[in-house]
């Protein structure tokens, strides 16, 4: 599996590459009041208007900082992966191929961070892991999505 590498805070992640569908610089958002603190807000891509999750506000509880390298990922999220929304990221740099076999269990799930699954070990020697796109959406972000997905129906 190859996964598309970034950090969060002082941490590496990685984020499954089959889920990506580009990954682009980080832009202006249109903010939206009463959302929950994750949600920077809504970017217009391609024609479409996605709503924009900060993974650092999410992970590491503080905004995503502004470099050169902070980008946006924009994901296939829902079963059947036809809604798209975009991930704030920092330092997007880089990729790792991933055998199999090599993950790493990490032996619990937080509640309030049921979206930092496995874990595998680079070639340094230190420790990444994957985020899970299905389970980063809190509850509360879930139902906003929910709500404007019947609105676009």
């Amino acid at each position: 599996m190859l996964i598309i590498l970034f950090t969060l805070g002082d941490k590496r992640y990685g984020l499954d590459s089959e889920r990506v569908v580009e990954v682009v610089p980080a832009m202006p958002v249109r903010e939206v009041p009463g959302t929950p603190e994750a949600v920077k807000g809504l970017f217009e891509y391609r024609g479409k208007v996605l709503p924009v999750i900060d993974l650092c506000t999410l992970t590491v509880g503080r905004p995503a900082n502004v470099f050169l390298s902070t980008r946006y990922l924009v994901v296939k999220t829902g079963q059947s992966g036809e809604r798209l929304m975009a991930l704030l990221a920092e330092k997007v740099t880089d990729t790792l191929n991933v055998e199999d076999g090599a993950w790493l269990d990490p032996g619990l799930v937080p509640p309030g961070a049921r979206h930092l699954g496995r874990l595998v070990r680079d070639a340094a020697g230190g420790l990444i892991q994957c985020v899970e796109v299905e389970e980063l959406v809190t509850p509360e972000i879930r139902e906003l999505l929910k709500e404007r997905q019947e609105v676009d129906a």
